[in-house]
């Protein structure tokens, strides 16, 4: 942040109303920095001033605002965030404040759950209005309300603020009657959405439906080439959020209301993973380290407020208990389990399972490294399958299910280097095959993960009532190799191998 200061004059940014005013209009991460700075330091981060990628983007993002309204649908953007991250003073305050302050946005309808929640945002930012001295001096007309001819104020209340400048301010609860929503011949060009869901105990299937239907009836046709901007944090599986952000952890997200509405989805977990090099990170190293975030990570709250990736509660396989988090002593043994698709036809919901497992000789016990689920077939397929050797160097077998293509495995993965292929029938019924690991390898303590697989574990947790099993199917595979009896594997799984 001294960088960016350091770009300007400061002599004058201290003594020039009209400088501050030309360096902050088209730059909202100036104005927060020149006009609310006490709104982005805290005692978590030390009282210093840093920024997430999703503080970046969302400044970013702003910037758009400056641009005339575009096509019905054209501008709708979700921001997903970890809990904490300040996604309420950028939506409600720093950005709306900037935006209003520079005439970018004239009529802003401003969202939370409840009224109250909205209510109490808005209140922040009429305290800016009437408190903030250097923002009254660079921007009286918006810090002064609009007033009728006989001098009375024309709105004067807890859920609206009307400036002198022109500035319309509403806030309100989601589920408030609000079709029709307008100020005289205006209706609003900004609609800003901040965590418009309850919390879990408080929310239902049933009571996210009505909400849903809320926000694509009343809100978002207050104006269907308003611009909009979704920011919360996931509070119930199958919540509004989750939905979305399973537009972008998901290759077939289960819900299409996303698609339609034409929502574009910005998904921030608050543990990064490096897609080249596998290697993690914090999200916002300043505000809370790497390891503080693994300390946490196994729990369900971790996986629900901070990842946004809850896990489901409605399966009759696995439960939340039998994911156990660590590494066995003495791993000598790895594959890849391979669960191809049944087709490759863009419709299908079937995803190529890839489960990475390794095996502890001393312990007789498993941990999964690695769960994915890819739409790829043929010499696609074989460049992920190298990419993962590169990264996990110990495999030394590839397990493939041959149900679905016979021998022809054995072409796709010719010549694979330094492992051997494994061609596998299974002969029971699925249903049997993932009840019998669930309850002999998970649920008594065989089965260890080396790390959160969100994925995976939501689609186990859920089981049977999923849409995919690709996932399972891989890792279950994977694991009964190494764990199944003896005689359990002679009679339900034919091997070949290929060098």
């Amino acid at each position: 942040m001294a960088a960016k200061l350091g770009r300007y004059d400061a002599d004058a940014l201290v003594a020039s109303a009209d400088y501050r005013r030309a360096v902050t209009r088209a730059d909202p991460m100036m104005f927060a920095l020149v006009y609310l700075p006490h709104h982005i330091r805290s005692e978590d981060t030390g009282f210093t001033i840093s920024f997430s990628q999703f503080h970046l983007d969302l400044f970013e993002q702003a910037k758009q605002w400056m641009k005339p309204l575009g096509g019905p649908r054209e501008s709708r953007d979700c921001y997903v965030a970890p809990r904490n991250a300040g996604k309420s003073t950028l939506a409600f305050l720093l950005l709306p404040m900037w935006a209003a302050a520079h005439g970018w946005v004239r009529y802003l309808a401003a969202f939370a759950d409840s009224a109250t929640q909205a209510e109490s945002h808005l209140m922040s930012f009429k305290m800016e209005l009437d408190e903030n001295k250097l923002l009254r001096n660079d921007f009286p007309d918006l810090c002064s309300p609009a007033r009728r001819q006989s001098g009375v104020s024309l709105a004067d209340s807890q859920s609206v603020v009307m400036a002198r400048s022109g500035f319309i301010f509403e806030a309100r609860g989601i589920t408030s009657s609000i079709l029709g929503m307008k100020r005289g011949d205006a209706r609003p060009d900004m609609i800003l959405l901040d965590d418009i869901e309850p919390k879990e105990g408080q929310y239902s299937i049933e009571q996210k439906a009505k909400r849903l239907k809320a926000l694509i009836g009343s809100v978002f046709r207050l104006r269907i080439t308003a611009r909009v901007v979704i920011t919360g944090t996931v509070t119930m599986h199958g919540s509004i959020i989750h939905d979305l952000v399973r537009m972008v952890t998901e290759p077939e997200p289960p819900e299409t209301w996303p698609i339609h509405q034409k929502i574009r989805v910005h998904y921030y977990p608050a543990i990064i993973t490096d897609p080249e090099t596998g290697e993690e990170d914090s999200w916002w190293p300043e505000y809370m380290s790497f390891e503080d975030l693994s300390y946490d990570r196994h729990t369900a709250d971790f996986k629900m407020h901070m990842m946004n990736q809850p896990v489901g509660g409605e399966g009759a396989y696995w439960t939340e208990a039998d994911f156990r988090y660590g590494e066995p002593e003495g791993v000598v043994r790895t594959l890849l389990a391979i669960d191809p698709s049944i087709s490759n036809r863009r419709s299908t919901q079937d995803e190529t399972g890839l489960a990475v497992v390794g095996w502890s000789e001393i312990e007789n016990k498993c941990v999964v490294k690695h769960v994915e689920g890819v739409k790829l077939t043929g010499t696609a397929l074989r460049d992920r399958v190298l990419q993962l050797l590169v990264r996990f160097p110990e495999i030394r077998v590839l397990l493939v299910e041959k149900n679905q293509g016979g021998e022809l495995w054995l072409d796709v993965f010719h010549h694979m280097p330094d492992v051997k292929v494994l061609l596998h029938s299974a002969t029971e019924k699925k249903e049997v095959r993932i009840a019998n690991a669930a309850q002999n390898f998970w649920q008594r303590g065989r089965v260890f993960h080396a790390k959160p697989l969100p994925a995976f574990e939501e689609q186990a947790a859920a089981y049977p009532r999923v849409t995919k099993d690709d996932l399972i199917d891989a890792a279950v595979a994977g694991v009964s190799y190494f764990l199944a009896p003896v005689k359990k594997v002679k009679s339900s799984v034919r091997v070949q191998s290929y060098l």
